[in-house]
């Protein structure tokens, strides 16, 4: 747990370097406690964080673990954020026709949820992936969608 705040700290800080630390600590100690719920949860949070340095197959493989792992205890919220950070980076990874399968997916599941800021998020990703993939007016009415779900009246 100690690990787990100093990550939090660290990353609100503006220390991604120190979050990933703590990440990695909180992610060893909860699944030496055989915590497999917290350590989903840490590895999702690790895995975007992978992402966001740059390490792109180290955080394709952590989100696949924890979307397993989410997947088979049942933990639909927590699968469902896993399977967006997935989707993000399998299309930094060149994976686009998974990458736009899983993104897909996860937009459908914050729709089912009503939640409107992590859709447009989804929908943000999905722009990105038709862009990569050369799809300019997918891309479009991704962006458009994601505007929608993300205007605040």
């Amino acid at each position: 747990m100690a690990q787990q705040l100093r990550a939090i700290r660290a990353s609100a800080g503006g220390d991604p370097e120190a979050c990933l630390e703590g990440l990695e600590a909180a992610l060893a100690a909860f699944e030496q406690a055989g915590d497999r719920r917290s350590a989903c949860v840490i590895g999702s949070n690790l895995g975007f964080i992978y992402a966001e340095l740059g390490e792109l197959g180290a955080a394709e493989s952590v989100l696949r673990a924890a979307l397993e792992v989410a997947d088979r205890l049942g933990l639909r919220e927590l699968a469902t954020v896993a399977m967006h950070n997935l989707g993000h980076v399998l299309g930094q990874l060149g994976k686009l026709d998974e990458a736009q399968l899983v993104e897909r997916r996860a937009v459908e599941a914050f729709q089912q949820r009503g939640d409107l800021r992590m859709e447009g998020v989804a929908r943000t990703y999905l722009a990105k992936i038709a862009l990569l993939a050369g799809d300019a007016a997918t891309a479009e009415r991704e962006a458009l969608a994601a505007e929608a779900a993300l205007h605040v009246a």
